[in-house]
């Protein structure tokens, strides 16, 4: 047995340290892989804290930030990483959350009733185009937004611009997220009742690692583009994949 035991216990073949860091799909890939029984608890946790509903953006919100520190693949302590989000971004996740929702339901409204007088005059096709562009980027920056508040290390203000600027600096990957998050949700409905566990199980956090990744990507790049102009960090710095999370 003696074989056996040198077999489990021998050093591995380690990580070249030359081998370049995963960027993009890939390292999204890699950190659902690695944080899977995190991801599941985190879904459970977000689920459960939401049902009250007056909770629902703050659960959210706590989730994103632990979503992101996964993203950043940082140290996370689920149970207390979470509850600490929740309790501080409560009334700021609540607010934002309300509002962001508010507009982005009048834009959805919107985008219907021109629809439905597009399907009867095509010269209203112009019109509903604005306003499926206009959903479309403000739903880029509810998001970027919405992760800013989920940090909660930035004033409003601060909040405000910087989510304005990644918005304009990076919105692809962001609406890529909310066509990934749709497709789980359009995914649960069609293969319903076989589905029926996908939100319990993995719907609600797996959304949330996609926005955190998506997000993170414009605001890294606002944020170097800032530190450089500041004199703080160099453009070659600034350009450097070990500064982004998702790359490009």
């Amino acid at each position: 047995m003696q074989w056996l035991t040198e077999r489990f216990h021998r050093e591995g073949p380690g990580i070249p340290k030359d081998l370049p860091k995963r960027t993009g799909l890939a390292l999204f890939a890699q950190t659902v892989w690695r944080e899977a029984a995190e991801l599941f608890k985190l879904n459970l946790l977000v689920v459960l804290v939401s049902l009250p509903v007056v909770t629902l953006f703050a659960a959210h919100a706590a989730g994103l930030r632990v979503a992101t520190a996964m993203a950043q693949d940082e140290n996370i302590y689920l149970g207390e990483d979470f509850w600490r989000a929740f309790r501080e971004r409560f009334w700021a996740a609540t607010l934002a959350g309300a509002g962001l929702s508010l507009a982005l339901g009048l834009g959805a409204y919107a985008v219907y009733i021109y629809g439905q007088m597009a399907a009867r005059d095509i010269a209203l096709a112009i019109p509903f185009g604005l306003a499926v562009g206009t959903e479309a980027v403000l739903a880029v920056f509810a998001v970027h937004l919405f992760v800013l508040v989920s940090d909660g290390r930035r004033p409003p203000s601060a909040m405000l611009r910087l989510a304005f600027l990644a918005m304009l600096a990076r919105p692809w990957p962001v609406l890529g997220a909310l066509g990934f998050v749709a497709l789980l949700w359009l995914l649960h409905v069609l293969f319903y009742p076989v589905s029926v566990f996908m939100p319990v199980a993995f719907n609600v956090s797996l959304g949330l690692l996609a926005i955190a990744f998506a997000a993170q990507g414009g605001l890294a790049r606002v944020a170097d583009l800032a530190a450089v102009s500041a004199g703080e960090r160099t453009p070659e710095e600034a350009s450097s994949p070990t500064n982004a999370i998702c790359g490009g």
